[in-house]
């Protein structure tokens, strides 16, 4: 590593001219300008690098010289010593006082959540990380910490996280973390962490090696008869429930999220060109997110006909929705109501219905990958080169299903 300090002839200012700091490290450079000093021809010692008594900076100058060598070779020390890489960019940053050398785990989680939220917004994501973070607080100020030093943390601080999590009461019936949500939790951890390898705050991160088992979901839908026994209720005097019962079916038969079925609007109905079926086309959005990826899914009569149903209403009207305005909590909290109505003995929440068609989809000869591109995944999509083939496939197959449920689902008689 080499230093070298010289004048900048080509941008004079008043006479005097900007005196820069060129940088050398495994045969790469970078060049930068010594904050506020300037320096004349006559003033400056060109074999020397530095400034001549006769300059008017020359303490200054001369001590902002001396000061860049001494950290400049402080700092290239300290990073051998520590077995880590020193890159160019880190190095300038520390000259200028831009790079942190020391951080905590607190500290730099709150500068990371700041430096997203700046670029990407408030997002729920990064709302998530920083709840985890409130959690990750609560461990720390248990051992008696305000902070923990970020390059202190080891494969055993990481297992008293792991059991602080759980054994954490989530509420006052002693509820505990599931184990996917303490894989969720340590996920974020873990991506803040990865960001301070890739800053070279730390050299490797203390969660790589460390596994916690991530367990299969579990993914629930309704079997026919059941979908069946909810359809058929006759829920006429009850309008608020027959209207979580028609939005939790609508979704079954599209596979929309709850977030996408509320935001559904008549300007995403749009017609196929080539077999004249109507179909919905959206940007599909997870947990407030967008996914950034659009999805299209045929619109079956049935669902149709459950559209159909909401015409007049305001929300129609007025706002151009599909369905009209639930929240989740509130759906949830109908959907078991009517689960002990129909006789459904799972604990009904409406996320099911988005998986109802993977139940549903193999008895009309669905395959997995179809009923996995009727709900929108990604994965999925990506293994088809051109979305209109799966648009086409999905349209052939929609035929399939709508003959399925009329043969064994849906009734003249049926209570929608």
């Amino acid at each position: 590593m080499t230093l070298h300090f010289y004048l900048d002839l080509q941008r004079p200012k008043q006479g005097e001219f900007p005196v820069i700091c060129r940088i050398t490290l495994d045969r790469k450079k970078t060049e930068f300008q010594l904050p506020f000093l300037t320096c004349t021809t006559e003033g400056w010692d060109k074999p020397a690098e530095c400034a001549l008594p006769c300059a008017t900076m020359y303490l200054e100058i001369n001590r902002q010289i001396h000061s860049f060598k001494a950290k400049a070779a402080e700092i290239q020390y300290e990073y051998s010593k520590a077995g880590k890489t020193l890159t160019l960019s880190v190095l300038k940053n520390y000259l200028l006082g831009k790079q942190k050398t020391h951080w905590n785990l607190l500290d730099y989680a709150n500068h990371y959540i700041a430096k997203r939220e700046s670029t990407e917004g408030e997002r729920v994501g990064i709302k998530h990380i920083a709840k985890t973070m409130e959690y990750v607080k609560e461990f720390i100020e248990k051992k008696g910490l305000k902070d923990m030093p970020i390059d202190h943390i080891n494969k055993g601080w990481i297992t008293d996280l792991h059991n602080f999590f759980k054994f954490y009461k989530i509420d006052p019936y002693n509820k505990r973390f599931a184990l996917s949500t303490i894989h969720k939790h340590f996920s974020k951890i873990k991506t803040v962490l990865h960001d301070a390898v890739n800053n070279d705050i730390i050299t490797k991160n203390p969660f790589d090696g460390y596994r916690i088992t991530k367990p299969k979901s579990n993914r629930v839908g309704l079997e026919p008869h059941e979908l069946k026994a909810l359809i058929e209720l006759d829920l006429t005097p009850f309008s608020e429930l027959d209207n979580v019962r028609c939005a939790f079916v609508f979704c079954c038969f599209t596979g929309l999220r709850y977030s996408d079925s509320q935001n559904m609007l008549m300007s995403n109905v749009r017609l196929n060109k080539s077999n004249k079926r109507q179909e919905l086309h959206f940007l599909q959005m997870k947990t407030s997110n967008v996914v950034d990826t659009y999805h299209t899914v045929p619109l079956i009569k049935h669902a149709t006909a459950i559209m159909d149903k909401y015409k007049n209403y305001y929300v129609r009207k007025f706002q151009g929705k599909l369905l009209p305005k639930l929240t989740n909590q509130h759906c949830n909290r109908i959907l078991k109501e009517l689960a002990l109505k129909a006789e459904i003995e799972m604990e009904l929440t409406f996320h099911i219905s988005r998986h109802t068609i993977g139940v549903i989809g193999p008895f009309c000869g669905f395959s997995r990958d179809m009923s996995n591109a009727w709900i929108g995944h990604s994965q999925t999509q990506g293994d088809y080169t051109y979305s209109h083939v799966v648009v086409n496939a999905l349209h052939q197959h929609a035929t399939k299903l709508e003959e399925y449920l009329d043969e064994n689902v849906w009734r003249v008689t049926a209570g929608i």
